[in-house]
Parts: C-alpha cells; sequence; structure tokens
C-alpha cells in the first residue's frame, strides 16, 4: 500500500494490516516490552505529570484538519462522480451498477477493480437487478434500488461498503448477495478476501459484519465460487428486516515477513540492511530473537531484497539470507541494523546483535557483522562472520543495540557502533557503547579494550547504550557524529533518561561519557524513559545539517505514560544541550500507556519533497483493538517538523490485532523498489500471522499524489474557509490600536 504526503500539510492517513474489527479514527485540529522468558526488568512507570504541550492548534492545523476531512468526499472530477482516498492510495467511480476503483493518482490508467451486484437471493436462485440512482451525500455515496440501498463511506479507515434490505427475500436457507468482480483474481484466505489486481497491487475485502433491525449480530461469512465472484451469505432466520450487511475495501502492507514459527517475535528488531548485492535496490533485515533454528531460542535474522517490485512477502524460507547463532538462548536478532560499507567494496553489510551470547563468559553477548557481495550476504552464523564483537564481561549484554555509525573519522569506511547496557566501567551496571572502526579489509573481531572509542554513562544502572544509532553530521563538519540513550539516566529527576551525542572528528569518536558529550538532552521529568530510543531523523527542515529524534516512551503529555518523541536540529555548531521545551518538535501520543516512542527512526523523505520525515512507534496504542499498536510518519518542510500526535501525522499504520504490539520496533528501509521514494519497514512482534507470537514485520512503499481537479477543488475550499475565518476572527477579536 504505498502512502503520501504532501506539501499542503499532513493528512491523516490509517492503513490496516488485518481485518478484525473497525476502527475509528478523529480528525483534529489543533523498558521495552517484556518479552516471555526475558529476564531483563523494564523501567518502572511514574505518576508524575508534565503540564500539556499543546500541538499544532493554529489556524493551519484547523486547515490541515478540514483538508483531511473534506478530501474524502464524493465530487465530480470531469470523468465522473468520484471519492479518492490518499490512506489507501485509490480513487473509487461510482455509477448505477456499482463501483470502479482505480488507484488514485492514475485513475486515466488501468482500472484496478469493479464490484457490482450479481444477484440476490437463496441458493441458487438469485434475482439479478436493474441499476439504481446514485446520491452523493459528502463522503457518503449510495446506489438506490427497491429491492435495496448499496452505500458507501469512504474515509481514512478505507472504502466502507454497505447494503440494506428492506424486506426479507423470498425462499429458504441463507440469504445470498452475489457480487461480480472485474479487472481482478478474488481468493479467500480465511476471513477475508484477497483481490488480486492486473497491476499488480493487492486489495482486501473483510471485516464483514451484518446486523438485524435491532441491531442484532448475524453470522455472515465470505464464499468465493469463483476468481471474478465473491458471495456475501447470512445466516437470517429468525432475522428481523431491514437486514445491514458491511464489509470494508482496503489495500494492504506492500510487504509481509514473518516467522511461522509460534514465539518466535520476529519483528523485535527492523532496519533497512542498504544495499547488499548492489543491484540499485536496497534490502531490509528483520530479527527474531526467540527463532529456532536447531537451537532452542538462538535467534536469527533475516535479509530480504528489494527490486523493482519491492520487497515481497516473505518468511523465513523465502529470505536471501538467514543468519544464525547456533547456540540456545542467545537472542540473536535482538538488534539488527545496516553497517553501511565497513570495507569500502561497494557493497553495504549489516550487524546483528544477540545480547545473550556466551563467548567465553557467561551472557557477555556479542555483535556479529556479515559482509554484502554481488551475491548479497550468504546465510550465516557466528562461524562464518566477518566480525565478531564481543565484551569479555560477564552480564554485559554487548549486542542489545547495534547500528551503522556513518564514517566519523572520514576516511573513507563505514563504522559502527554497539551498545553494552549492563557493562560495568566503574560503576555497577553503568553501560557503554563502543565505537569501531571500518577500512580496506573491514573491522576486525574486536573487543572493548580493542575499540575505538569506549563511551560510558558513569553512573550506576543508567541503562546507557540501551540504544545506539548514527546521529547524521549535526555541525556539518564532514564528519559523521553518534548518539546513545541511557533511559534510567538521573539527571536532577529519578531515571528521567538522557540522551548523549559525540561527535566525529579526523581521528574519530575521542572516548566520552556525559561530561565530554557534545550534547546532553534531558527529560526533566522522573520516570520518562527519555533515551529508550534514539536515532538520526536525517535533515527535516533542510538547512543542510542532520538532525536527530529521541523516545521517551513513559514521558507524560498530559496523558499518563503516554510516551513522547522530540526532534532536535542540527546547526553549525550542532546541538545544544537541550530538553523538551527546548525541542524543536514535540510528538505525542494523547492516549494513556501507549508507550509512544519506545521506537523511533529517520524515514528517509518518503514523499519526495526534499526533506527528511521520521517514523515514531507506539506499539501499546488502542487504534479499536486493545493493545494493538500503532506506527505514525510525521512530514518534513522548510520549517522542520511541527508539534504533532496521532491527528496530525501524515500516515498512521496500525495492525487490527488486539496485542500485536505494532510500532515495537520502526525503521526506515530505504528505497527498497528504486522508485525514488524512501520506504519504511514496521515490526509487531506479538503479530500472530497463523502461529501465535510469531512476530510479523511489513514494508510500506513511499510515494507522492498529484491531487486531481476535484480533490484540488477540496484543498482550495477548505483552504479558502480557514483563511476567510481567520480574517474574520482577526478583524472582529482584535483590540484595535490607537492611531
Amino acid at each position: 500500500m504505498r502512502f503520501s504526503a504532501e506539501g499542503l500539510g499532513p493528512p491523516i492517513i490509517a492503513v490496516h494490516l488485518a481485518a478484525l474489527a473497525t476502527a475509528t479514527v478523529t480528525l483534529a485540529c489543533s523498558t521495552p516490552a517484556a518479552t516471555p522468558g526475558d529476564a531483563r526488568s523494564a523501567p518502572e512507570s511514574s505518576a508524575a505529570a508534565t503540564p500539556a504541550r499543546s500541538t499544532d492548534g493554529s489556524w493551519i492545523g484547523r486547515v490541515r484538519g478540514e483538508i483531511a476531512a473534506r478530501e474524502y468526499e464524493a465530487g465530480d472530477n470531469g470523468r465522473g462522480l468520484q471519492a479518492p482516498n490518499r490512506a489507501h492510495d485509490l480513487r473509487t467511480y461510482f455509477d448505477g451498477a456499482g463501483v470502479r476503483v482505480h488507484a488514485r493518482a492514475d485513475s486515466h490508467g488501468a482500472e484496478l477493480l469493479s464490484l457490482s451486484i450479481a444477484g440476490v437471493g437463496r441458493g441458487e436462485a438469485l434475482t439479478p437487478l436493474a441499476p439504481g440512482a446514485v446520491v452523493a451525500l459528502g463522503a457518503r455515496v449510495e446506489i438506490r434500488r427497491p429491492e435495496i440501498l448499496e452505500w458507501y463511506e469512504n474515509s481514512p479507515a478505507g472504502l466502507e461498503q454497505g447494503f440494506t434490505l428492506p424486506r426479507r427475500p423470498d425462499g429458504e436457507g441463507a440469504l445470498v448477495l452475489a457480487l461480480s468482480v472485474g479487472s481482478a483474481r478474488a481468493s479467500q484466505r480465511g476471513e477475508r478476501v484477497i483481490l488480486e489486481t492486473a497491476a499488480g497491487r493487492s486489495l482486501e475485502y473483510a471485516k464483514l459484519a451484518a446486523a438485524d433491525a435491532m441491531g442484532r449480530a448475524l453470522p455472515v461469512r465470505f464464499e468465493v465460487p469463483g476468481p471474478a465472484r465473491v458471495h456475501l451469505v447470512v445466516e437470517d432466520r429468525g432475522a428481523l428486516y431491514p437486514l445491514a450487511i458491511d464489509p470494508l475495501l482496503t489495500a494492504v502492507p506492500d510487504a509481509q515477513i514473518e516467522s511461522n514459527q509460534a514465539l518466535a517475535y520476529l519483528g523485535y528488531a527492523v532496519a533497512s540492511a542498504g544495499d547488499v548485492n548492489g543491484d540499485g535496490y536496497d534490502d531490509v533485515i528483520v530479527g527474531a530473537h526467540k527463532y529456532d533454528a536447531g537451537q532452542v531460542d538462538e535467534g536469527a535474522a533475516f535479509v530480504c531484497l528489494g527490486s523493482a517490485a519491492g520487497i515481497p512477502d516473505g518468511n523465513p524460507i523465502t529470505a536471501a539470507t538467514q543468519i544464525e547463532s547456533d547456540q540456545m538462548n542467545a537472542a540473536l536478532g535482538w538488534s539488527v541494523a545496516g553497517a553501511g560499507d565497513v570495507n569500502g567494496d561497494g557493497y553495504d553489510d549489516v550487524i546483528v546483535g544477540a545480547w545473550a551470547y556466551d563467548a567465553g563468559e557467561v551472557d557477555e553477548g556479542a555483535a556479529f557483522i556479515f559482509l554484502g557481495s554481488a551475491a548479497g550476504i550468504p546465510d550465516g552464523n557466528p562461524l562464518t562472520a566477518a566480525t565478531q564483537l564481543e565484551s569479555n564481561q560477564a552480564d554485559a549484554t554487548l549486542g542489545v543495540s547495534v547500528a551503522g555509525a556513518g564514517d566519523v573519522n572520514g576516511d573513507g569506511y563505514d563504522d559502527v557502533i554497539v551498545g553494552a547496557d549492563w557493562y560495568d566501567a566503574g560503576q555497577t551496571y553503568e553501560g557503554a557503547a563502543f565505537v569501531f572502526l571500518g577500512s580496506a579489509s573491514g573491522i576486525a573481531d574486536a573487543s572493548p579494550a580493542t575499540a575505538a572509542a569506549q563511551l560510558e554513562s558513569n553512573q550506576a544502572y543508567a541503562g546507557f547504550g540501551w540504544s545506539v544509532a548514527s546521529a547524521g553530521d549535526v555541525n556539518g563538519d564532514g564528519y559523521g557524529d553518534v548518539i546513545a540513550g541511557a533511559w534510567a539516566y538521573n539527571a536532577g529527576q529519578s531515571e528521567e533518561g538522557a540522551a548523549f551525542i559525540f561527535h566525529g572528528s579526523a581521528t574519530g569518536i575521542a572516548d566520552g561519557n556525559p561530561i565530554t558529550a557534545a550534547t546532553q538532552l534531558d527529560s526533566n521529568q522522573p520516570y520518562a524513559a527519555l533515551g529508550i530510543s534514539v536515532a538520526g531523523a536525517g535533515d527535516v527542515d533542510g538547512d543542510g545539517y542532520d538532525d536527530v529524534i529521541v523516545g521517551a516512551y513513559q514521558y507524560d503529555a498530559g496523558e499518563l505514560d503516554e510516551g513522547a518523541a522530540f526532534v532536535f536540529h542540527g546547526s553549525a555548531t550542532g546541538i545544544a544541550d537541550g530538553n523538551p521545551a527546548t525541542a524543536a518538535a514535540w510528538l505525542e501520543a494523547d492516549q494513556p500507556e501507549a508507550k509512544f516512542g519506545d521506537s523511533v527512526a529517520g524515514a528517509g523523505d518518503v514523499n519526495g519533497d526534499g526533506y527528511d520525515d521520521v517514523i515514531v512507534g507506539a506499539w501499546a496504542y488502542d487504534a479499536g483493538q486493545l493493545d494493538e499498536g500503532a506506527a505514525f510518519v510525521f512530514v518534513g518542510s522548510a520549517a522542520g517538523i511541527a508539534n504533532g500526535n496521532p491527528t496530525t501525522a501524515a500516515v498512521q499504520i496500525e495492525s487490527d490485532q488486539a496485542s500485536a504490539t505494532l510500532g515495537i520496533r520502526v525503521a526506515g528501509a530505504g528505497d527498497v523498489d528504486g522508485d525514488g521514494y524512501d520506504d519504511v519497514i514496521v515490526g509487531a512482534d506479538w503479530y500472530d500471522a497463523g502461529q501465535e507470537d510469531e512476530g510479523a514485520a511489513f514494508v510500506y512503499l513511499g510515494d507522492v499524489a498529484v491531487p486531481e481537479a476535484g480533490d484540488l477543488g477540496l484543498v482550495a475550499g477548505a483552504i479558502l474557509l480557514a483563511l476567510l475565518g481567520r480574517r474574520h476572527r482577526a478583524c472582529v477579536g482584535a483590540p484595535r490600536e490607537a492611531s
């Protein structure tokens, strides 16, 4: 499912993965999840409160809200009555027989799908219906016939289709409403129907429900007698008419990667792998830290390759690469990342962490680098890794986080950074992060004693190194910088958390601690856990300096433990010490205990406007299902990223499955289909895709869509109304100045 976010302001987009319940989207203007078997403790929650900070409540925020609401309304664009759906990149045309569906930005092109009523009745005795009268009522369109009212509600949730039958059709047996399918092939998958279009896109027809006049739910099911026919079958014995039947048409993820193994928790780690085989398409890597590949809970990581068609749906069998630990309970795949090109051969490499790996010491942890080549990365294990990095200290948990560091010393070879949040460097469990430099021969096997830089917290139990990342080049000096989080660091408040930026130079990054860090970012709120996630944000305001984003998943911004993420801008002097009050952008969940900000990442430039964007995960967010989780994309601009929340996000991705924990990890995926727009990948480590808690990762392709005439009219109308309202309020409400 392609998503886009255009320059007139971010619309609200909800992307649904599975068809289990109808979610409601409201338009407005204005320690990680404990894994079963994991003995590591999570941060304690906090009852501390901070006054709520308002998000985009300005007049432009109201404009965005009106645009988001009005652009789903039906109108005539010169080729007929139609309704665009930005959320699912669809445009639906309505006539008396039914609907025709096109790609939103390509309505001149081939039709994706047509749906029309073939007949209604019981068993084989189906009565065909004549075309009806079409009536447009904003975002609702009705096709009125004496025998049945066919209606559509167009919204970010998808195209909701409904049928209301005023009278019981004659005969015995179940009620059958038969639909003809054109330009696509229908196939049944459990409680949903997949419609595979000739254009290569797939649509989902699901969330089927039926109720009688008393509101009583009736048994209802899909039947697919052939690729061109779908039946909606209702057991209506004893039902009081009128009766309503209600399915939903949506787009589906561009790729779903799953483990096909119960309790594998695939998706706890997701990342771009860069281009490991040099074919011009970016690839992705996903971790499943409880995957059994010959050893119980040894963990594994899988590389999936991009192509002109993007990344196909996949699993361990279809993955291009499977990397495993060959050691029981090693937790390999807890962290994964693209390493850049550490040996300068033109192929990108990957790094995989295994925080419980024993390499001479119990649970010392390790990280392994695997090199790309023209053939990609072969299946591997610690014995075949190009590099093994270890801590040489029991219980240090090295590899709890791994990341490419960029080129911190400007020698043309990319470097890596690895976290060990229980490492003792003078203080008990203070945590540390280690930088290792690339070279013509790559990165040699190493330990803290041979690291190019050791960064530490100098504070017991600080959780330093739980998260590490490249910060990009925040001061524009040509050297890559790094950022490390310490979620339990005390900087005046108990376990408020902090993040530290260290600058690169011609000699790389020097050993460091909070005193020597170039930047310290604090939450100023007890138990907020700022630094639970850190990432480079790219250049969100296009000023030539890279920016960063930091998550605080227990931050109270008006709601208890809702979580927040903060963007800080780079400059010629880098990023100054800061806190939420000094952040360039403040993003929050507006929902208690949503765990928003437990994962943050740069998304690249998903809409091709020249400004980098960010993505934030909230694994406990309720979007119709309890703890289904969600991920939100916020787009950059000349002013950077505006303060925001789910209602102002450009894209909302959700799982539609209770306790799926979608958003536990989020990442930019690079450009997996080579179309010039960056893509994203989102993990849901408790997602059930046929196996209990097997986990899944979902890839969504970036895109940009040019509004058609009908869309532009709605947009212009919303802007005009908002401007008129603003001018009126300014003239009437403002006090007059003395002349």
